[in-house]
Parts: structure tokens; sequence; C-alpha cells
């Protein structure tokens, strides 16, 4: 006998197809069409949970919020140092990325950005959560003398960034060639080195 699933259980498996076609077609090409073919429902069917197109894209950036700020305070509990806690959170957003292989391209889509002021909003949403939280961190060591007194916390937060923005857009170009994690961590002691209080080094 079938399991009828719930409204909820149908939403999820609707994001989670979303996230798996961005990756294999990328956003730009993905239609209803092709999601409801990959969820195993009518078209209808994923019209009845959500209206328009831009709902899903609207629920997938909703998914990615909660799930961002969930790894964040998951991967830093327990770490005492600003540094460590950065070094968790920056290696957690990174697999992540690396489980969630679409990712990349649906943050980066200029499709997305320009077709809705809601989509674009919540991509920068998302970014800007990011960046108060990196920045919370940097401050801390900041004050603690983990990094340098001087440091300009908000340009810092913004290299973090750029550092994990750059090696995704590689990584996916490469076809994912290299271990975008171990990357990552390589980058990232770079980019602390210069961050680092003068008496530390």
């Amino acid at each position: 006998m079938r399991i009828r699933k719930n409204a909820a259980d149908r939403r999820d498996e609707v994001i989670d197809a979303t996230l798996r076609l961005a990756s294999d077609v990328g956003p730009e090409r993905i239609t209803t069409d092709a999601i409801a073919k990959a969820v195993g429902l009518s078209q209808a069917a994923v019209f009845r949970h959500f209206p328009h197109k831009e709902d899903i894209w609207a629920a997938v950036l909703d998914w990615l919020r909660a799930r961002f700020a969930e790894r964040w305070a998951g991967m830093a509990a327990g770490e005492t140092s600003p540094e460590r806690r950065l070094r968790a959170i920056v290696r957690g957003q990174l697999e992540f990325i690396r489980a969630n292989p679409g990712l990349p391209m649906i943050l980066m889509s200029r499709e997305l950005h320009t077709r809705s002021e809601l989509l674009r909003a919540g991509i920068a949403g998302l970014m800007e959560m990011f960046h108060r939280h990196l920045a919370g961190v940097l401050e801390e060591g900041k004050r603690n003398g983990e990094f340098a007194a001087d440091l300009d916390v908000p340009r810092a937060a913004n290299v973090v960034i750029a550092l994990i923005q750059g090696l995704a857009l590689r990584w996916s170009l490469s076809g994912r060639a290299f271990d975008i994690v171990s990357e990552g961590e390589r980058a990232l002691d770079l980019a602390l080195a210069g961050m680092a209080s003068r008496s530390r080094n």
C-alpha cells in the first residue's frame, strides 16, 4: 500500500530535487516539469505546494538559511578559541558546498539575481548573515589578542567570504577536480597569517 506523504515531506522533496537539478543542469535550465519528474509528481501536484516557480526558489533559500545557521553553530560548538571557531565555520561551509554542488551555481546565478527582487534580496541576505557571523568571531579574536589590534573586521570577513566563493567557483568550473575542503584550509592558513596578532608571529 502506498503511503501518502504529508505536505511538509513533499515540499522537502521538491527542495532536494531542485538542489540536485541545479548541480546537474544549472539553475537557469530547471523547469517545474523537470522538478516534478525528479520527485515523481505531476506538475499540478508541484503547483499545489508551490503556486509559482519563484516560490520554489524562495523555499530553497529558506532551507539554505536554516541549514547554514545550524552548521555554523554546530561546527563551532565546543571551540573556545575564535580562530578555531573561524576554521570550523569555514570548513563546515566548504563541506556543505561539497555535499551540495549545485549551491555555488544557485548563489551565483545571474538569472536568479535578475528575475526577482525577492530572490536577489534573499541571496544577498544569506551573504549578509554569513558576513555578520564571521565578523562577530573576528571581532572576538581581535579583542582577546588572537587577531591584530588594527584588524579591519568587516574587510577581514569579506576576505574570508571571497576565499570561499572563489574556491567554490573554481571547484565548479574544474568539474570538482580537487578537494575543496583541504584546498580551502590551506588558503585560510594564508589569510589568517595576515590577520594574526603581531605578538603571535
